[in-house]
């Protein structure tokens, strides 16, 4: 917990040095960003894939309602080396059950990809979150 913890102080750290700041809702995802895109201009929502099948349905909702917004979505892997659902694919749609089908999988799909560089903030605009909101989401 104490990482995690440490992690959000770091990152809000360096959205101040540019100008922004980290902001944590809580509520349910749909409604959270529902709510943001009516009083907020959102252009795009960035989100981590989470493999886990039980949160399929939360990363759907959330892609509905940027759909609906007219909000570019996008999702990205990154706390794995190779993308689940490329390995799952290569394997004929089935995860792989052994190490061997796994190492076969990969071995088909080539290197993980590098890691990135660190986000240019330049064209970012940073928008401020209404009292409202911050009431609602317990910020």
């Amino acid at each position: 917990m104490r990482f995690l913890l440490e992690s959000l102080a770091d990152l809000h750290r360096q959205l101040q040095a540019v100008g922004g700041r980290l902001w944590i809702c809580h509520g349910d995802p749909q409604q959270v960003f529902l709510r943001l895109s009516e009083e907020q201009s959102l252009s795009k929502v960035c989100f981590e894939q989470d493999c886990e099948p039980i949160w399929r349905a939360r990363d759907d909702a959330v892609r509905a309602v940027c759909n609906e917004r007219g909000i570019e979505c996008l999702e990205f892997v990154s706390h794995t080396l190779w993308d689940p659902k490329a390995i799952i694919h290569c394997n004929g749609g089935t995860p792989p059950l052994t190490y061997q089908m796994f190492m076969h999988a990969v071995n088909i799909i080539g290197q993980p990809p590098r890691p990135v560089d660190d986000p240019n903030w330049s064209a970012v605009t940073f928008g401020e979150l209404t009292p409202t909101l911050i009431k609602e989401f317990k910020v």
